[in-house]
């Protein structure tokens, strides 16, 4: 995995292109470029552009464009600063594809309707996206042979099979669990479900790191870091705030204000998050 460029500071190239601002916003001013919303990094190297654009001057209209569209979360990085998002119409439309997929059973299989097939569908479809979610993180395992491990209830051999299994019996519990409030108790739970048996230190599962023990990061190839957590100081607060907005209704009003939140993208918040920390 390569870093991509960070774009320049947003005050820097405002200050660059003030002379420039109104043919920057009236030729680069829209969110995404041919309907999609990519990276500076992407961007800088596009050809062709607006018609008397730099790249400096495009990203600055495209910027302006999405931050005056942002809604600010309750997700801060490690400098303390929130964390914004836009929803371009693209997204826009995918969410009405899922809402109006979600409101009806048109389309929707027998397998899924019929009671006497319903839950061997759920158990099929909980296995493919343990095994798959698996196999990402680095499991090793055939699909053939994790199913068949699954299904025979037989003890996982070895730690690619133990990370099939927990996620298959994390994805379960979740299934239990989802008409209840989330919890930071329920969300350590879980983790000690995901990583019963794969990591290196058995007591670590289940729990927050603590400020003495060394901060998880991630790395490239090349040994650079791409992502420094924040410190194990400030876990338990921003767990309690993570669940406080996984739990936040559409429209209620929270510490950190108005969150209404179509469910899905709810939900990709609270991976991020998760992720992040």
């Amino acid at each position: 995995m390569k870093r991509p460029v960070a774009p320049p500071p947003l005050e820097e190239l405002l200050e660059k292109h003030k002379q420039r601002l109104p043919e920057v916003l009236r030729l680069g001013g829209q969110p995404t470029v041919d309907g999609h919303y990519i990276h500076w990094d992407k961007l800088r190297r596009k050809i062709p552009r607006p018609a008397d654009l730099n790249a400096g001057e495009w990203w600055t209209g495209i910027r302006l464009a999405r931050f005056s569209q942002s809604r600010t979360l309750p997700f801060r990085d490690t400098r303390g600063r929130p964390f914004l998002y836009m929803l371009p119409d693209r997204v826009h439309a995918a969410l009405h594809r899922i809402d109006s997929g979600a409101s009806g059973r048109i389309g929707v299989t027998e397998a899924v309707t019929n009671p006497a097939t319903r839950d061997r569908f759920i158990v099929n479809s909980l296995i493919r996206e343990a095994i798959t979610s698996s196999q990402l993180e680095g499991a090793t395992t055939t699909r053939a042979a994790a199913a068949k491990m699954i299904r025979a209830g037989r003890r996982p051999r070895n730690r690619s099979e133990r990370m099939i299994l927990n996620n298959y019996l994390a994805m379960r519990e979740v299934r239990e669990m989802k008409d209840r409030p989330l919890t930071a108790e329920a969300v350590l739970a879980l983790h000690r479900a995901v990583t019963d048996g794969t990591l290196d230190d058995p007591a670590a599962a289940g729990r927050l790191q603590l400020p003495a023990e060394d901060r998880v990061e991630v790395w490239d190839a090349d040994g650079q870091v791409l992502h420094r957590p924040p410190p194990a100081e400030q876990l338990p607060e921003r767990l309690r705030a993570m669940v406080e907005f996984a739990n936040a209704e559409d429209g209620a009003q929270t510490t950190h204000g108005d969150r209404s939140l179509h469910p899905v993208i709810r939900a990709i918040m609270l991976h991020c998050w998760l992720a992040y920390d």
